[in-house]
Protein backbone atom coordinates (compact mmCIF):
# COMPACT_ATOMS: atom_id res chain seq x y z
CA UNK A 1 0.00 0.00 0.00
CA UNK A 2 0.80 3.13 -0.75
CA UNK A 3 0.15 7.23 -0.09
CA UNK A 4 -1.72 8.69 -3.26
CA UNK A 5 0.80 11.09 -3.68
CA UNK A 6 4.00 9.89 -2.28
CA UNK A 7 3.56 11.77 1.39
CA UNK A 8 3.84 10.01 4.38
CA UNK A 9 0.88 10.49 6.77
CA UNK A 10 0.14 9.67 10.50
CA UNK A 11 -3.36 9.52 11.66
CA UNK A 12 -5.10 11.88 14.76
CA UNK A 13 -8.39 11.54 16.13
CA UNK A 14 -9.21 15.33 16.93
CA UNK A 15 -11.05 16.20 19.88
CA UNK A 16 -14.29 16.53 17.76
CA UNK A 17 -14.26 13.25 16.95
CA UNK A 18 -12.49 13.09 13.35
CA UNK A 19 -10.02 11.23 11.85
CA UNK A 20 -7.23 13.53 10.34
CA UNK A 21 -4.53 12.67 8.37
CA UNK A 22 -1.06 14.42 8.53
CA UNK A 23 2.02 14.57 6.25
CA UNK A 24 3.90 14.48 9.40
CA UNK A 25 6.10 11.85 7.87
CA UNK A 26 4.79 9.07 9.67
CA UNK A 27 3.77 5.57 8.49
CA UNK A 28 0.50 5.43 10.67
CA UNK A 29 -2.16 5.38 7.92
CA UNK A 30 -2.33 5.34 4.03
CA UNK A 31 -4.28 7.04 1.82
CA UNK A 32 -5.05 5.67 -1.59
CA UNK A 33 -7.35 4.83 -4.28
CA UNK A 34 -5.82 1.51 -4.91
CA UNK A 35 -5.41 0.02 -1.66
CA UNK A 36 -3.73 -3.31 -2.39
CA UNK A 37 -0.91 -3.62 -5.14
CA UNK A 38 -1.26 -6.31 -8.35
CA UNK A 39 1.00 -8.23 -9.11
CA UNK A 40 2.51 -8.70 -12.59
CA UNK A 41 2.48 -12.36 -12.75
CA UNK A 42 0.88 -15.04 -10.72
CA UNK A 43 3.15 -16.82 -8.17
CA UNK A 44 3.29 -18.83 -5.53
CA UNK A 45 2.94 -16.59 -2.65
CA UNK A 46 0.81 -14.14 -4.96
CA UNK A 47 -1.71 -16.56 -6.73
CA UNK A 48 -4.72 -16.50 -8.98
CA UNK A 49 -6.80 -16.20 -5.60
CA UNK A 50 -4.99 -13.39 -3.75
CA UNK A 51 -4.95 -11.68 -7.82
CA UNK A 52 -8.69 -12.28 -7.90
CA UNK A 53 -9.53 -10.58 -4.37
CA UNK A 54 -6.76 -8.20 -4.32
CA UNK A 55 -9.06 -6.37 -7.89
CA UNK A 56 -12.35 -6.80 -6.13
CA UNK A 57 -11.18 -5.30 -3.02
CA UNK A 58 -9.90 -2.24 -5.00
CA UNK A 59 -13.00 -2.36 -6.93
CA UNK A 60 -14.62 -2.11 -4.01
CA UNK A 61 -12.41 1.38 -2.67
CA UNK A 62 -13.30 2.90 -6.03
CA UNK A 63 -16.67 2.95 -5.79
CA UNK A 64 -16.81 3.93 -2.50
CA UNK A 65 -14.02 6.69 -3.41
CA UNK A 66 -16.20 7.77 -6.19
CA UNK A 67 -19.28 8.99 -4.11
CA UNK A 68 -17.25 11.26 -1.90
CA UNK A 69 -18.34 15.05 -2.56
CA UNK A 70 -15.84 16.58 -0.04
CA UNK A 71 -12.14 17.23 -1.81
CA UNK A 72 -10.96 16.75 1.37
CA UNK A 73 -12.25 13.10 2.58
CA UNK A 74 -10.30 9.81 1.75
CA UNK A 75 -10.69 6.23 2.86
CA UNK A 76 -7.81 6.19 5.08
CA UNK A 77 -6.32 2.40 6.01
CA UNK A 78 -4.65 3.27 9.79
CA UNK A 79 -2.54 0.96 11.40
CA UNK A 80 -3.26 0.54 14.72
CA UNK A 81 -1.85 -1.85 18.10
CA UNK A 82 -4.34 -4.22 17.28
CA UNK A 83 -4.61 -4.31 13.10
CA UNK A 84 -5.81 -2.23 10.23
CA UNK A 85 -8.64 0.08 10.35
CA UNK A 86 -10.84 1.53 7.35
CA UNK A 87 -12.12 4.91 8.39
CA UNK A 88 -13.20 7.99 6.75
CA UNK A 89 -10.17 10.66 7.30
CA UNK A 90 -9.88 14.41 6.64
CA UNK A 91 -6.59 14.94 4.85
CA UNK A 92 -4.93 18.14 5.70
CA UNK A 93 -2.40 19.72 3.64
CA UNK A 94 -0.29 20.74 6.33
CA UNK A 95 0.46 19.59 9.79
CA UNK A 96 -1.43 19.67 12.30
CA UNK A 97 0.30 22.49 15.12
CA UNK A 98 1.69 21.30 18.07
CA UNK A 99 -1.72 22.31 20.15
CA UNK A 100 -3.89 20.26 18.20
CA UNK A 101 -1.50 17.05 18.33
CA UNK A 102 -1.88 17.56 22.06
CA UNK A 103 -5.40 17.33 22.19
CA UNK A 104 -5.51 14.51 19.90
CA UNK A 105 -5.21 10.87 20.47
CA UNK A 106 -2.87 9.25 18.17
CA UNK A 107 -0.65 6.04 17.40
CA UNK A 108 1.65 7.19 19.73
CA UNK A 109 -0.89 7.18 22.35
CA UNK A 110 -2.01 3.76 24.82
CA UNK A 111 -3.46 1.00 23.16
CA UNK A 112 -6.37 1.56 25.34
CA UNK A 113 -6.71 5.32 24.92
CA UNK A 114 -6.73 4.47 21.06
CA UNK A 115 -9.01 1.29 21.57
CA UNK A 116 -11.58 3.71 23.23
CA UNK A 117 -11.14 6.97 20.79
CA UNK A 118 -11.56 4.53 17.56
CA UNK A 119 -14.35 2.29 19.34
CA UNK A 120 -12.59 -0.71 18.35
CA UNK A 121 -14.72 -3.81 18.48
CA UNK A 122 -11.94 -6.24 19.35
CA UNK A 123 -12.58 -10.08 19.36
CA UNK A 124 -11.19 -13.34 21.06
CA UNK A 125 -8.90 -15.22 18.89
Amino acid sequence: MKPKDGKKYDWYVSVGGKIRCSPTGGDTQFVTKDAFLEARELTAFHDDELARLTREVNELFRRAESKIRDPHRVIGILRTPDGLFLVWSEELDEKLTQREVKAAVSMRDDPEKIREALKLKLTDK
